[in-house]
């Protein structure tokens, strides 16, 4: 009996030291996966809200249908649009359809001199704002100040200088403004949560990119007997409106009402990038040769367009909608002229003549 309880005391002594040494080697195991990109649906498993805000974001599309039509039309132009649209690429399709994915920005360590970013997924590091973060069975984490700044954004959301005709100029947009927000103080703004399945609660950021457009533009209308003058500003947003893709649009649209209701006429306008090609017709940003007119709203200087009121006119319902694309361009991509998106709106009577 004495034997048994010295050979079963040996055998716990050894176990506990076999625990002890696991749990003084590196949280790291050595089979945890290496130099490999993953689907952002592999992040969801333990970043479920980030994966889902994700989802609705542009980023998220960014290697869908349009772009695929567009490459698939202009194929010379792969190479140059593959490192801001198709970042993930060397990880084949399963992964690179998710067009700027998760491990796109947060294996990022800076901006690659072929445009884009620079990917070092060889330690399996996941980078972001937490300097006090854990090393997890399935990936190492880490600080990093690029990934958690504008830095970042502007790899992708600005145009070499010396292009041609400049598609995205973003980033030389907001640099003009002086004092301009960051950009993830209105693209990522904050708030408590937690940032991983298990965590602790600590300050988060939001991962769909949004930003309300109805917040950043003001509306002022001015009205005589037989006239409407719609006055528009940037109060919001730290660049032009819109900004990004040189197809996107603001429409102002007017409907002009008698007495009953009725409406007499409904003249509209729109504000953005002009672009055309060799011969003046208007042209999508990847083959555009010139830019005929920037009509878009600029931070903090106002925009005027001015409307006759028809006979009998006594009432206007102004509003002002966001457009992905220029209806006549949509083609060109592709894609099917996307729903427009009420921007504001205002109603107003017409002073009696």
């Amino acid at each position: 009996m004495r034997v048994r309880l010295r050979g079963l005391g040996a055998a716990i002594a050894l176990a506990s030291a076999a625990v002890l040494a696991l749990l003084a080697a590196p949280a790291f195991a050595a089979d945890t996966p290496t130099g490999r990109l993953y689907p952002s649906r592999r992040c969801g498993e333990c970043h479920g809200r980030q994966r889902d805000e994700w989802n609705t974001a542009a980023h998220a599309q960014a290697a869908g249908d349009t772009f695929k039509a567009a490459v698939a039309r202009f194929g010379a132009l792969r190479g140059a649009c593959e490192g801001c649209h198709v970042p993930l690429m060397s990880a084949g399709p399963r992964v690179y359809g998710d067009g700027v994915g998760c491990d796109a920005c947060h294996t990022a360590v800076g901006p690659n001199a072929r445009g884009g970013v620079e990917l070092k997924p060889d330690e399996a590091r996941r980078f972001g704002p937490y300097k006090d973060s854990k090393d997890h069975h399935f990936h190492r984490v880490g600080y990093s100040e690029f990934v958690t700044s504008g830095t970042l954004c502007s790899a992708c959301h600005e145009d070499p200088g010396d292009a041609g005709v400049r598609t995205y100029t973003t980033v030389s947009e907001w640099s003009a403004v002086k004092g301009a927000k960051t950009c993830l103080a209105c693209h990522m703004p904050t708030f408590t949560a937690v940032a991983a399945k298990g965590e602790k609660e600590r300050t988060v950021a939001h991962h769909d990119f949004h930003a309300d457009l109805g917040r950043a533009v003001e509306m002022k209308l001015a009205t005589a007997p037989s006239e409407l003058k719609v006055e528009l500003l940037n109060t919001g947003a730290d660049h032009a409106l819109p900004t990004g893709r040189p197809e996107r649009r603001l429409l102002l649209s007017l409907d002009w009402l008698d007495k009953g209701g009725a409406v007499l006429g409904s003249p509209e306008q729109r504000f953005g990038r002009f672009l055309v090609d060799a011969s003046f017709a208007p042209a999508a940003s990847f083959t555009a040769q010139r830019e005929v007119a920037d009509t878009r709203l600029f931070p903090h200087k106002p925009l005027v367009a001015s409307f006759r009121a028809p006979k009998g006119a006594v009432k206007a319902h102004v509003q002002l909608w966001y457009e992905a694309f220029d209806p006549g361009l949509a083609p060109l991509f592709g894609s099917s002229v996307p729903e427009k998106k009420l921007v504001v709106e205002r109603t107003e009577a017409l002073p009696n003549p």
